[in-house]
This record gives structure tokens, C-alpha cells and sequence, in this order.
């Protein structure tokens, strides 16, 4: 398993923001937030995933450089979430 150190800083700021669990308590949680969920999660939803689409169906397929390294990390977790739904239909 791979955890992401952001993603794992972020969720402690939003379970403990003001640091005043114990580390046992945060332990639970975080161990909680490990486990391995049964259902799979969108990586993109919403209006990231409306922006891509957007960003995708306006593409000039001729144009060189038309997307960024960020756009294209985007474009590959929506295909990554439609897939997910393709595989849970």
C-alpha cells in the first residue's frame, strides 16, 4: 500500500486540527483511515471531473502543447473513475 504523506497530513488536520487528541486516539483514526474501503471512490467527481470534460471536448487535436502536465494527471484519474464505474455498472 502506498500512502500518500499530503493526503495523511490532511486528514490529520481535519480529524485534530488544534492538536488536542491523544496519540492513541489519533492512532484509531488514522488506522480507521487506512483501512482498505469495499466500495471504490471517484478519484474525480464534481466539477473537477465537468472541467476535464470541458478541457478535453475543447482540445484542438492539431495544436501542439494544447495541454499541461497538470491537465494530463487530471485526464488520467477521470479515466481511472470511469472506469471504476464501468467495472461497479
Amino acid at each position: 500500500m502506498t500512502i500518500d504523506p499530503d493526503a495523511l497530513a490532511q486528514f490529520i488536520r481535519q480529524i485534530d486540527g488544534n492538536n488536542s487528541m491523544g496519540a492513541g486516539v489519533l492512532a484509531e483514526h488514522i488506522c480507521e483511515w487506512l483501512k482498505p474501503s469495499t466500495t471504490a471512490k471517484p478519484l474525480v467527481t464534481g466539477w473537477q471531473l465537468e472541467s476535464i470534460e470541458k478541457k478535453v471536448s475543447d482540445l484542438d487535436p492539431e495544436a501542439e502543447s494544447c495541454v499541461s502536465n497538470g491537465d494530463v494527471l487530471e485526464l488520467v484519474k477521470a479515466v481511472r473513475t470511469l472506469q471504476v464505474r464501468q467495472h461497479l455498472l
